[in-house]
Formats: structure tokens, sequence, C-alpha cells
């Protein structure tokens, strides 16, 4: 009996373990969709670059001045109430368009990770993210984001748009 036991605790530790290695490769774009699937900023705001971010990428680039508190006093003040902005305005675009946001299920994520920013270490992160309600598709256009020891987090979202892309473009050299 113990031996049976020990064979089914192996088994459960290596699926959660598996499982939690998924949930880690699709965090960023879980995150995302839930937190416009259910209107929440407090979701979205998981994937958003925090003041804490900040001090971390400033501190890991070594063309940065050794004394950035104004800096990150200044964006601490104001990010939140811009990345609302952010969130409120794609909200506020889909449903122009048509989306009903309790019923968006996520398709695909296609991206592109450029190479650090010179003298940072920072990757960069340019995508779009391609969902459907009922028969329409849509897509999240132009996401900026970047690479921090927690994840990948959020710069910008550009527009809600309804079509579908079929594969990566660079949304920081394509007009709209």
């Amino acid at each position: 009996m113990t031996k049976g036991f020990l064979i089914l605790l192996s088994f459960a530790t290596l699926t959660f373990m598996s499982c939690s290695e998924t949930n880690k490769e699709t965090y960023f774009e879980d995150t995302l969709i839930r937190a416009f699937r259910n209107q929440d900023f407090n979701e979205f705001n998981k994937i958003i670059i925090t003041p804490e971010d900040m001090i971390a990428g400033l501190a890991s680039n070594y063309n940065s001045t050794p004394d950035n508190r104004d800096l990150v006093e200044t964006y601490r003040m104001t990010y939140l109430v811009d990345y609302k902005r952010i969130f409120d305005n794609i909200l506020e675009e889909g449903e122009a368009i048509g989306i009903n946001w309790n019923e968006i299920r996520f398709i695909n994520f296609i991206y592109n990770v450029n190479d650090p920013i010179s003298g940072s270490g920072l990757h960069l992160l340019n995508g779009h993210i391609n969902i459907k309600v009922r028969d329409q598709h849509y897509f999240f256009y132009g996401i900026d984001a970047q690479k921090y020891k927690t994840g990948y987090k959020i710069s910008y979202i550009k527009a809600i748009k309804k079509g579908i892309l079929e594969k990566y473009v660079d949304s920081n050299n394509v007009p709209e």
C-alpha cells in the first residue's frame, strides 16, 4: 500500500510541476486575457511595469546615473493612472467594434523578442494577441513589453482591432 501511495504522490508532484511550468510560460497572455474578460484592472495590474520593476531595470543599466530617485518617484505618482487610461481605452475601443468582453477567447500570441537594449540587458517584446468572440476575430495590436526577473511586463498596448493577424508585424515601424 505504501509503495502505491508513493507512486501516486510522485505522479501528482510531476503533474503539478508540469502544469506550473506551462502556467509560467503563458502567465503574461493568460493574465491579460483574464483582465479584459473580467474587465478587472487589478488583474491587469499584475503585468504592468511597477516602480520596483523600474528600479531593477535602472540598476541593471550601466549607462544609468546612480541616483534616479526623482525619475522613479515621478513614475510612482503617475503610473497607475496612465495604465488605467490604457486599460479603459482598450475596453472602450473594443466595445465600439462589437466586443463583448465576457466572451473573449484566446487564439494565439504572435510576437518578437528583440535583442537587449544596449547597456541595459532589458529584452523588449512587441506583439499581438488574437482573440475570438463567437464567430468574430479581433486582436490586441501593438503590445510592447519588457522582460524583468518577475516576467514580461506591459509598457503599452496601442489598440484593439477587428480581424486576425496571421503573422507578426512590427507595430513600432508599421502605421496603424
